[in-house]
């Protein structure tokens, strides 16, 4: 089993230098290619995680990160529903 972050716990994902968002875990799951952890960004997509990593770097990380620190998350648009 892969290094998955537990339910309801905060991690962020690292995609460059000061590129870094933070999302909070949905839930577990599984494929063909294995198990993997459901996250909701603060962006509002839904990514999977596949594994936390042990060492700085591109990547998965527990936790919350400076550069993805987003004090709320956006207003939702409600307009389209009746």
């Amino acid at each position: 089993m892969a290094n998955l972050p537990a339910v309801g716990s905060m991690v962020h994902s690292v995609s460059g230098p000061s590129m870094a968002m933070n999302g909070v875990v949905l839930a577990h799951d599984s494929n063909a290619w294995g198990e993997f952890a459901l996250v909701l960004m603060h962006s509002g997509k839904i990514e999977r995680c596949n594994g936390l990593n042990s060492r700085p770097g591109i990547g998965w990380h527990a936790g919350s990160h400076v550069c993805g620190y987003v004090e709320s998350l956006p207003e939702m648009d409600y307009g389209n529903y009746d």
